[in-house]
């Protein structure tokens, strides 16, 4: 748990790197421009749910997974914006609130489930992953077989809404505020 930002950072630089290698860049379709630093943002946004690790117990944990969870989100920020040579925008600074967004969410919902046990824990990280993941592909199924559109789920998703320019924070900001609020505020279990 201590080595939570360490992680994300490291796994942003080998990302950035392999991503930057003109080979691996080429064979994704990306060039050394905006749509790799996109790219970049996007393996942030998706290891979020992925390797955050909040450590287990009581309203103290709670606390220091508050404080992994915000050096996290620097750690990666950092990643992202050294790597922001590559855009001739400001895509870096510009999905820094979305960033945060899904920092505060993530860390929020498994915090909680922390509280309970490691089996809430991942309960919670199962339901990130569906909530971030599924939107694009019942958007696309909608699309092949409805021929009917589910923009509308970009309020879920924060890739979904990056990738379609319609970004939301305050189902995200919701989520996070509520969540580490009934994290913090539980009360620690007593031994019997």
């Amino acid at each position: 748990m201590r080595f939570n930002a360490l992680i994300i950072a490291t796994s942003l630089l080998a990302i950035g790197g392999l991503v930057a290698y003109a080979p691996v860049r080429e064979s994704l379709g990306l060039a050394l421009d905006d749509s790799w630093q996109l790219a970049l943002i996007h393996a942030e946004l998706a290891l979020a749910p992925l390797l955050f690790r909040p450590a287990l117990g009581d309203r103290r944990k709670a606390f220091e997974n508050l404080a992994s969870a915000a050096a996290c989100w620097g750690a990666g920020g950092a990643v992202v914006l050294l790597f922001s040579f590559a855009s001739m925008h400001d895509l870096a600074w510009q999905t820094r609130p979305l960033s945060a967004g899904v920092w505060l969410a993530v860390s929020g919902i498994l915090s909680l489930g922390a509280r309970f046990g490691p089996g809430w824990a991942a309960r919670g990280r199962v339901l990130l992953l569906c909530a971030f993941g599924l939107p694009a592909l019942w958007h696309y199924l909608m699309l092949e077989y409805g021929e009917a559109s589910a923009d509308s789920l970009t309020s879920v998703s924060p890739s979904w809404a990056l990738a379609t320019n319609d970004v939301s924070y305050w189902p995200l900001l919701l989520a996070g505020v509520v969540t580490w609020a009934a994290a913090l505020a539980l009360p620690s279990r007593r031994s019997a």
